[in-house]
């Protein structure tokens, strides 16, 4: 096994990876991170490896020219546009007869880094100077529920996929409150709606062989559904863990046992799997400070697995991921109505158990 210090460092990287395929030719190279997505692409095609090309990796990591796709295929999306500066954003807002709020983020963000929601002028400007000398984006925000979907395909058929609805907002880290998300049962009606969104998203992308998706989707006001964004690699937070929990597979390993064709190795068993629980997970939000007490134990029996991350001597400043967070918490029950109070009640517990000066 060979480490890089820096893998953002390309020159060393480059150079690390051509002496190891100068001593064994290099015949896979798998990416796990969504910042991992485009480099890996261009690697392959430097070291001639098959695998994801980089005009694909594009449009998973590019969400101007993810969207544009998308809406070309029939796929339903919120109404977007590049900017390259205030006069930009201010003219799509114009164009949309200055209905605020809108989204103004990165374009080839993730985990909700950097991105804002825009009420006035004011916030429009602050936003867009935030975001100058990076590729940005203006969109339409859109007011209803959000869910998330992750699959995985296997040999081009999928052999997981479950979905979950968010119980917050995913950008009220912002406001300092908690992110939360309940899987729904796979034959439930709404989860049956949901993936059949998700899976008519992915029969116009271009998909790999073996791979893992991330797909977040709107139900705006009227009950349309809308595409949110398409990843390719799996959810952030406790999405992971919480599917290898009660699916008793783990996504990163199959599609590593598959990429290197060891399918031996594999937990998946005949046919689909999915989600048939309702379940849900917490990830507690910090306040801005210094911690000077934390609790160590959770006195709820309905927890299922939990962590926290956070001690006395730990300083946060201010959040900028929906992942950012002082613990977890993992529950059951038979509704998202109870998943959610369950939920906001360990949230509650953990907020009034930390101290900070």
């Amino acid at each position: 096994m060979t480490y890089v210090d820096d893998w953002y460092a390309e020159a060393a990287l480059v150079g690390q990876i051509r002496r190891i395929n100068d001593h064994n030719r290099i015949q896979k190279i798998i990416s796990f991170r969504e910042r991992d997505v485009l480099i890996a692409a261009r690697l392959r095609k430097l070291f001639k490896v098959p695998g994801q090309r980089i005009e694909n990796a594009i449009l998973y990591r590019d969400k101007v020219k993810m969207k544009s796709y998308l809406r070309e295929h029939g796929i339903p999306v919120t109404d977007f546009q590049a900017i390259d500066d205030l006069l930009d954003a201010l003219c799509f807002i114009e164009a949309h007869e200055n209905k605020y709020p809108f989204v103004i983020k990165p374009v080839s963000g993730g985990g909700s880094a950097d991105t804002s929601v825009v009420h006035n002028v004011a916030e429009v400007m602050a936003a867009v100077a935030h975001h100058s000398g990076e590729s940005q984006m203006i969109e339409s925000f859109v007011d209803g529920k959000m869910y998330h979907i992750d699959v995985l395909r296997v040999d081009h058929q999928v052999r997981y996929i479950s979905t979950g609805r968010y119980l917050t907002d995913c950008l009220a880290f912002q406001h300092g409150v908690s992110t939360a998300s309940a899987f729904l049962p796979y034959r439930t009606s709404e989860s049956s709606r949901i993936l059949a969104f998700a899976n008519a998203t992915l029969d116009v992308m271009p998909v790999e062989k073996d791979a893992i998706f991330h797909i977040e989707v709107f139900e705006n006001s009227a009950g349309q559904l809308v595409l949110c964004e398409i990843a390719c690699r799996a959810g952030g937070g406790r999405i992971v863990p919480l599917i290898e929990h009660n699916s008793h597979i783990n996504l990163y390993k199959e599609l590593l046992v598959h990429q290197i064709e060891r399918d031996e190795l594999s937990d998946l068993r005949e046919g689909q799997m999915h989600n048939d629980k309702y379940v849900g997970f917490v990830l507690t939000a910090p306040r801005q400070g210094t911690v000077v007490a934390a609790p160590k134990q959770v006195p709820f029996e309905y927890v299922d697995d939990y962590e926290i991350y956070t001690q006395a001597g730990t300083v946060y400043g201010v959040p900028n991921s929906s992942v950012f967070a002082t613990a977890f918490f993992d529950v059951h029950g038979s509704s998202v109505d109870e998943v959610s109070e369950k939920l906001a009640a360990v949230d509650n517990w953990m907020q009034h158990n930390l101290a900070y000066q």
